[in-house]
């Protein structure tokens, strides 16, 4: 450490801290023609305009009996960048271990002018006022102003720090978010300074790089790793904050384009962070880590329906409104990161409370800023219709593909494209029964097919959602009725929760009809258990309603049903004699569709959810999921 000599104003090096004497300190504003180290050795450094301030600094200090002075133009080499690095990691200890401070106002012409002065407007100058237990006042011709001791309450008023702060110099007590707030109006030179001048503040000491710019105020916010205070990420309050409801009803998730990591870029992200206040967080959490850019912290989160974006609560509330947690909107990028939006919003407790606890237990969130080459809140991803070894269409045809506002269908590769995440209903793809009814017979009872086969007459009757077949004439009578309706496979949900179901497609002009023919048709498995019509599903699909309660990755349905009545022989036609008595058989049975979802990709980049349909006269027939890795594809 560098004194000057208060009498000879020739400056001495002290190697040990324990050799250091009683000394003053002097606080200012730099302005023109300051005086350097290399400069003080130079017999006409009296006639620079900073040389001015550190002769009455000398002055003073020897009428208040002392000897040293320390002056930060002079005492610091600032051609060595090591030293200037240890002497700003110091400076804060230096001003607090100083006997007395010496705050020169060169703007300022007596008191009634001391409120405005530049003073408090410097990035530096905070550390000044907060450190030394004893600071003299001085306007730009050196007459006595007054003591902090004496000036606090007009000190807190114009900087904002509590008058028990300036009174002690015990801050420890004070969260982050208040001391964040002390320099949110507060400007240096160089922008790396206005991290350098709080190393004190917050008790941190890390190297210096000026040129990294805005990176250094990131490097201070690691302080997290010796704090629990989540009042740290508290910043972005506006002077009016708004409330959750408020940022939903106002604030299209797509129009949230101020998208940020988990660190504030200045302290004047900070600026109305003096209102808020730090709660005590019941929950053993482990500390925050920084992942490269990004940020590993445990937070409490709360999903709201049908809303894309998640809210995570802070431990801290606002000063005046203690029924709601301060928190931030969370937005997904990329596989597993998010990103918060800038504003700080106001989160009813209520909304976060579980069974009375005002508490949610917290989730591990990965938060960073959106990469440049990230482009949309959301990547598009596909869903691919794949026919499996024809397992549906010699029985259904697929008739149509209907799909919601944000998203495609290219009937060429059977590809839906959605452009956005949505916990939404997608597609709907339309089957219809084959006509050729000898396609349908591959899957009831081999003896039955095999007589209706041999029937001399077979008539039959279509209906817009059904088919009726008959036939009299073999072996005294046999007959068959096949409801066959259409259906249809919808997709919704999300792409990390998607779901699929099955309707039965009802006419549009004779619901009723066909909604009743279908209960009557088995009572066992209903195929109208779930039904609409083809125009009400399409104007689903236009509303972008969601299919409420249905979250399934696989369905099982009957979506066909036949009943057969014949007469069988007891014995072989051959051994049959005139007078031997007949059978009456009956058979009953039902048609399935086995439906499911899967992700899975033809590589590492490219992921899709894949929808695989199957139909079997019987469960019993039906394959078992696919069970594929996604990278098989």
């Amino acid at each position: 450490m560098r004194l000057i000599n208060a009498s000879t104003r020739r400056i001495h090096e002290f190697l040990s801290n324990d050799s250091v004497p009683d000394f003053a300190i002097l606080s200012h504003t730099w302005g023109g023609e300051e005086c350097t180290l290399q400069q003080m050795e130079d017999p006409n450094v009296t006639s620079r305009i900073g040389f001015a301030k550190i002769k009455l600094s000398c002055e003073q200090a020897l009428r208040d009996g002392l000897q040293w002075v320390w002056v930060d133009t002079c005492c610091i080499d600032k051609t060595s960048t090591a030293e200037l690095s240890e002497a700003i990691n110091s400076m804060f200890r230096w001003y607090r271990d100083a006997k007395v401070c010496y705050a020169y106002l060169s703007d300022v012409r007596g008191i009634n002018e001391f409120p405005y002065s530049r003073w408090f407007t410097r990035g530096w100058t905070l550390q000044e006022l907060v450190a030394p237990p004893n600071i003299q006042f001085y306007d730009s011709d050196w007459h006595y102003i007054g003591s902090k001791l004496k000036l606090r309450g007009q000190l807190s008023e114009i900087s904002g720090i509590e008058e028990q702060v300036l009174r002690s110099g015990k801050f420890r007590h004070i969260s982050i978010a208040r001391k964040m707030s002390w320099a949110a109006k507060r400007r240096t030179t160089r922008i790396e300074d206005e991290t350098y001048c709080l190393l004190g503040i917050f008790g941190v000491s890390m190297p210096l790089l000026y040129g990294e710019g805005k990176k250094a105020f990131a490097r201070l916010q690691e302080i997290m790793k010796i704090s629990d205070d989540q009042s740290l990420f508290a910043w972005g309050l506006a002077e009016k904050p708004r409330t959750m409801q408020q940022f939903l009803h106002e604030c299209a998730p797509q129009d949230t384009r101020d998208l940020h990591g988990l660190f504030a870029d200045s302290p004047s992200d900070f600026t109305f962070s003096d209102r808020i206040r730090v709660l005590e967080n019941p929950h053993p959490v482990i500390p925050p880590t920084v992942l490269g850019d990004g940020v590993r912290v445990e937070l409490q989160v709360l999903q709201l329906e049908k809303e894309p974006l998640q809210f995570a609560a802070l431990f801290c509330t606002m000063e005046g409104n203690y029924e709601s947690y301060l928190g931030f909107p969370l937005k997904r990028w990329g596989q597993q990161w998010t990103t918060r939006v800038k504003e700080l919003l106001l989160i009813p407790a209520r909304d976060l409370a579980r069974g009375g606890n005002p508490y949610r237990q917290p989730s591990v969130c990965l938060i960073k800023q959106p990469s440049p080459f990230y482009v949309g809140p959301v990547p598009k991803t596909v869903l691919r219709f794949i026919r499996l070894a024809d397992a549906f269409q010699d029985h259904y045809l697929l008739e149509e593909v209907v799909c919601s506002a944000h998203a495609t269908y290219s009937p060429i590769d059977q590809i839906i494209t959605l452009s956005a995440d949505l916990d939404k209903l997608h597609a709907a793809m339309i089957f219809t029964p084959r006509r050729d009814h000898k396609h349908f017979f591959g899957l009831i009872d081999k003896t039955v097919s095999m007589r209706l086969k041999k029937a001399r007459d077979l008539s039959c009757q279509g209906r817009a959602c059904g088919i009726e077949m008959s036939t009299n004439k073999f072996h005294g009578g046999a007959s068959i009725t096949v409801t066959q309706p259409s259906f249809a496979i919808i997709v919704g949900g999300t792409l990390t929760a998607p779901w699929i179901d099955c309707v039965t497609i009802l006419s549009d002009t004779n619901t009723d009809d066909d909604f009743h023919a279908f209960l009557d048709t088995n009572k066992k498995e209903n195929l109208a258990r779930v039904c609409t019509t083809r125009s009400r599903l399409i104007l689903k699909l236009n509303e972008q309603e969601s299919m409420s309660g249905k979250r399934k990755a696989r369905v099982v349905q009957a979506i066909a049903h036949y009943k057969s009545r014949h007469r069988g022989s007891y014995i072989k036609d051959s051994e049959r004699r005139p007078g031997m008595g007949w059978e009456l058989i009956y058979n009953e049975r039902n048609i399935f569709v086995d439906a499911s979802l899967q992700l899975v990709s033809k590589n590492l980049v490219e992921r899709s959810l894949f929808l695989f349909l199957e139909i079997a006269g019987s469960k019993e027939q039906l394959g078992k999921p696919q069970n594929t890795n996604w990278w098989l594809y």
